[in-house]
């Protein structure tokens, strides 16, 4: 029983730490349409957050996450084009920890990491 509750502790201290919700709204901007896709992501001890991903050239000073907010929520959104019909994207929490969505499936980034793939609607 001693094993059990320490274990129960750490899953769910993860699962709180690592917790993440995307979200994306279609809008129409004059060039075409495209889709904002937002996301939120909880790190509360995090000192700087970054979404990288395929939609921005991987690039980790291309979309801070703004926060955190007083729960701890890391939040952003981009604009990418309505045709897209997948992103692949993971989070950088403090320039050096990569952590795919645990919102969504997570897939080798071919470099012996994960990242997260993203079914666009």
């Amino acid at each position: 029983m001693r094993k059990i509750i320490p274990r129960f502790v750490w899953i769910l201290l993860n699962l709180l730490l690592l917790s993440s919700t995307s979200f994306c709204n279609k809008v129409h901007a004059d060039n075409g349409a495209s889709m904002d896709i937002g996301f939120l992501f909880f790190a509360p001890a995090a000192k700087k957050v970054d979404v990288i991903g395929d939609f921005n050239s991987w690039d980790p000073d291309s979309t801070p996450l703004q926060g955190p907010d007083a729960a701890g929520n890391w939040r952003a959104s981009v604009s990418i084009p309505d045709n897209t019909h997948s992103i692949r994207y993971a989070y950088l929490v403090d320039g050096k920890t990569v952590i795919p969505d645990p919102a969504y499936p997570a897939v080798s980034d071919d470099f012996g990491g994960k990242d997260t793939l993203r079914m666009m609607p």
